[in-house]
């Protein structure tokens, strides 16, 4: 009933009006919705970081992996020293 609610509000509050509790409690909820709406953003920002054709991302970077030496083929197949990328297989060197 109404005097439970204030006789309650008066004890929580010591003595601040019921319009302040609000107004705390609503400024606590937006902050919150703000800073849950700011992670969204950012999440979608790193989500649409691609590469364009014909590279693909390996790691943080955009490589050609049909040429790519270090990425041959792949992110994971590194060619060796005497070999070289080409048409995304690692082929040895004459």
């Amino acid at each position: 009933d109404q005097n439970k609610f204030d006789e309650l509000t008066r004890k929580l509050t010591d003595g601040a009006s019921r319009r302040g509790v609000v107004r705390g409690l609503l400024g606590g909820a937006t902050a919150g919705v703000a800073t849950a709406v700011g992670l969204a953003a950012a999440d979608a920002r790193k989500k649409k970081k691609t590469c364009k054709s014909p590279k693909t991302k390996c790691g943080k970077k955009c490589v050609d992996t049909s040429k790519h030496k270090k990425h041959c083929g792949d992110c994971k197949t590194k060619c060796k020293k005497h070999e070289a990328c080409v048409a995304g297989t690692c082929q040895t060197l004459s």
